[in-house]
């Protein structure tokens, strides 16, 4: 089976919220999911992830690192190895997809602008946890909401 790499991105808005979304394609039709989508050729995973949020939800967002901190100073290039911000999450998803598996690098994100307006459309939503509760969401969604945001 092959292997597509995607990302997602738990974005926090420092009110204990997170940003949602309603996904309109297969296979998660009708439930609320984080932000993200494929790494395309030539892309960092936190870059895809950057792009696939700034389409998705016209927002500008930071990576946070999950590196410790002497890792964290390793920012330089050198013999072409260069470090990339590390994932809070890696897990493969196979539920829905006949042909391929992805493997889904889930990072937390800060909402870095004061631009985003609450949407008009129901297809994109700040959501406190009581809330992602309620909705049609997946347990791993739910589950890493509560993780995140009692960690944040």
């Amino acid at each position: 089976m092959k292997a597509e790499i995607v990302t997602a991105g738990f974005v926090l808005d420092g009110n204990k919220n997170i940003l949602m979304l309603k996904r309109d394609k297969p296979p998660w039709v009708g439930y609320w999911m984080v932000p993200g989508g494929h790494v395309e050729d030539s892309e960092a995973p936190h870059e895809a992830l950057i792009r696939e949020i700034k389409e998705e939800a016209g927002i500008d967002v930071s990576i946070v690192d999950f590196h410790d901190e002497d890792m964290k100073k390793l920012k330089k290039i050198e013999h072409g190895i260069k470090r990339l911000p590390q994932p809070f999450l890696v897990q493969e998803e196979i539920s829905g997809h006949k042909d391929h598996k992805h493997i889904n690098l889930v990072y937390i994100c800060k909402y870095s602008r004061n631009s985003f307006k609450s949407p008009e459309s129901m297809k994109l939503k700040w959501m406190p946890l009581d809330e992602i509760k309620k909705t049609k969401t997946p347990y791993n969604v739910k589950l890493w909401s509560k993780k995140i945001l009692e960690r944040m």
